[in-house]
């Protein structure tokens, strides 16, 4: 493993042409490599993944620049992933390693619930701490993807409804959707 050099100061990105590994395995070990990574190495403070920077949503490109913001979209993603892979898991690498991944997965889904607000699911957490997703913020006071996750992972059904009405009401006006 050759890490890249860190990201020049006030560079969030970069390109490259990536070279082979010499290292082969199974996509079911790439997959699992990846679901570690995420539990060992990038979990934050709140049990939630880090968000990092370059999110597909520009708006939501900064929020963990600096290492410490996370995306609650992200642990919704995880949980629908990880529940459609557990029984694999189970199949190929015995019950004790699903049971490993059922205990992080549960802290996670209690994460999550933590970051319930009246109708809505936080969509973030700031590197500051700053909660994103309130309501009477004035911008990003809900999100149609992280309400529609919500529903995807099933962690708690009657606040995934709940967050995708709340999305529909506040996202929808008489001809556009915001």
């Amino acid at each position: 493993e050759v890490p890249l050099p860190p990201l020049p100061h006030g560079k969030h990105g970069m390109g490259f042409c990536p070279l082979r590994s010499p290292v082969s395995d199974s996509v079911y070990k790439h997959v699992l490599c990846a679901i570690d990574l995420v539990f060992d190495k990038r979990m934050g403070p709140n049990g939630l993944p880090l968000i990092g920077t370059g999110d597909w949503n520009d708006g939501l490109d900064e929020i963990g620049s600096e290492g410490r913001g996370e995306s609650i979209w992200l642990a919704f993603f995880l949980t629908y992933i990880l529940n459609q892979f557990l029984d694999i898991i189970e199949a190929r690498s015995g019950a004790a390693r699903r049971a490993h991944y059922e205990e992080k997965l549960a802290a996670m889904k209690a994460a999550v619930e933590k970051t319930w607000r009246s109708d809505r699911y936080l969509r973030a957490i700031h590197d500051d701490g700053t909660e994103i997703g309130i309501e009477g913020a004035g911008y990003w006071e809900t999100d149609a993807l992280t309400a529609a996750w919500a529903v995807y992972a099933g962690i708690n059904p009657e606040r995934g409804r709940t967050a995708v009405d709340t999305a529909i009401r506040v996202l929808e006006s008489d001809n556009t959707i915001s």
